[in-house]
């Protein structure tokens, strides 16, 4: 089978959410974030003919694009053959294990309805990435006056700073301004707007924010600590009340999963990882092993 230069454009945003992607038997794509707030899903030409795990999609794509002749793939049960160059070059490409890669969930999800709709060509969304990029922006609005839905560039820590508008769609009749709404920062990640009607005292960013409550974000409380919460739980706290210089206490609510890594990271002294004991061997045993960078080097933790 072929890809199509639409799918694999599609594969090349997946890779900016997830790094790895669980492709699944049929004409459907789906990914979802690390952190499970940020989900896509796309029908496509092909019909993908068995599942199977990429664990580093970007690697994936730069290996296909190595190819210059609109290369072919063959399946196996353990990797894929990606054949080109007049049919001179198979590279065998090899699957990893899906507990080794964040999936999205396989029921279709029931999203509520939508507040603004509008669409966003390719060139509009390149138009506002440049000028974000051109103008400093480190924030993105979507705003309406009520007659016209426009994208704003903006830096919401400074009000002198430069804008552009760019209007993209006809309005709704409601009003919204950059100071409430949902907002996208320039890496096309969604940032939070403050969620009204919550009891937050030192005032708070929130996903999905619903009256009287929040679902998955970070808020200052009153008690000294900035807290992370997904569907209404407290996951994780950082102590603001710093005890000494660059120290401060963490407190999770639950537990810490460390995705193994092919690749051995750049060492900091306290830094923890896990290896996968291919790519990167730390272990010397092949073997997943749990990491720790100590004095100037990473130790497999016993």
């Amino acid at each position: 089978m072929k890809l199509s230069n639409e799918t694999l454009s599609v594969l090349k945003n997946f890779g900016a959410i997830n790094q790895g992607i669980l492709f699944k038997k049929g004409k459907t794509l789906k990914t979802v974030s690390s952190h499970k707030n940020i989900l896509a899903e796309v029908t496509i030409k092909e019909d993908i003919p068995a599942d199977f795990g990429v664990y580093d999609l970007n690697n994936f794509l730069s290996v296909v694009s190595l190819h210059k002749d609109d290369p072919s793939f063959e399946f196996d049960s353990k990797h894929v053959l990606i054949c080109g160059n007049k049919g001179r070059s198979k590279i065998k490409y090899r699957f990893c294990e899906p507990t080794m890669i964040v999936t999205p969930p396989e029921k279709a999800l029931t999203m509520p309805s939508a507040e603004i709709t509008f669409e966003l060509s390719g060139e509009d969304f390149d138009w506002v990435m440049r000028a974000a990029n051109v103008l400093s922006s480190p924030q993105i609005a979507i705003e309406s006056d009520g007659t016209k839905v426009s994208i704003v560039t903006l830096d919401l820590q400074n009000d002198s700073a430069h804008t552009d508008s760019l209007e993209i769609g006809d309005g709704n009749g409601d009003v919204y301004v950059n100071t409430d709404g949902g907002r996208l920062n320039v890496e096309g990640k969604i940032l939070a707007g403050q969620s009204p009607g919550s009891d937050i005292t030192y005032g708070g960013y929130s996903f999905n924010g619903n009256e009287g409550g929040y679902d998955t974000g970070m808020f200052s409380h009153g008690d000294g600590f900035l807290s992370f919460f997904s569907n209404a739980q407290r996951a994780l706290a950082l102590n603001a009340a710093m005890v000494g210089p660059n120290t401060a206490d963490w407190v999770m609510f639950g537990h810490l999963q460390l995705n193994p890594l092919a690749t051995q990271p750049t060492g900091r002294a306290g830094m923890l990882a896990m290896c996968d004991g291919s790519g990167w061997n730390g272990g010397g045993d092949g073997l997943q092993h749990l990491m720790a960078y100590i004095n100037g080097s990473w130790q497999k933790v016993l």
